[in-house]
C-alpha cells in the first residue's frame, strides 16, 4: 500500500530524474498541492495514495492545483512558481470538462 509520504518521495524521484521540463513542472505543482492538502489536514501523510490520486488528481484540472500549489507557497513564505505556460492558468488546460474548477474545494465536504 503507498501512501501519501510514498507518493511525495514518488514525486521528487520524478523531479530530479525527469529530462523533461513539462513533466517536472507538473510534478513540481503535484508536490505542491499534495503539500497543502497535507498542511489543511485534508489528507495525512499515513492515508492511502488513492486518497490523493482519486479524491483530487483525477478531479481536479492542472490549473486548479497549479492555485493550490502556489497558496501552499505563499503561506509558506516561499517563492512562487510563476509559471506562464496556458495549462497553468485555464487556457487550453483541459479538453474535457472536470467535476471541479475552483482551487480544490470540493463541493460535498
Amino acid at each position: 500500500m503507498q501512501t501519501i509520504t510514498d507518493t511525495l518521495q514518488s514525486f521528487e524521484e520524478i523531479i530530479r530524474e525527469a529530462n523533461n521540463d513539462a513533466a517536472v513542472r507538473t510534478f513540481t505543482v503535484y508536490k505542491y498541492s499534495l503539500l497543502y492538502l497535507v498542511q489543511t489536514d485534508k489528507l495525512q501523510m499515513n492515508d492511502k495514495a488513492e486518497k490523493f490520486m482519486e479524491g483530487y488528481l483525477e478531479d481536479f484540472a492542472t490549473y486548479d492545483h497549479y492555485k493550490v500549489a502556489q497558496a501552499y507557497l505563499m503561506r509558506n513564505q516561499r517563492p512562487l512558481l510563476n509559471y506562464t505556460q496556458s495549462i497553468y492558468h485555464g487556457a487550453g488546460a483541459c479538453p474535457w470538462p472536470r467535476r471541479h474548477t475552483n482551487g480544490l474545494q470540493r463541493s460535498d465536504q
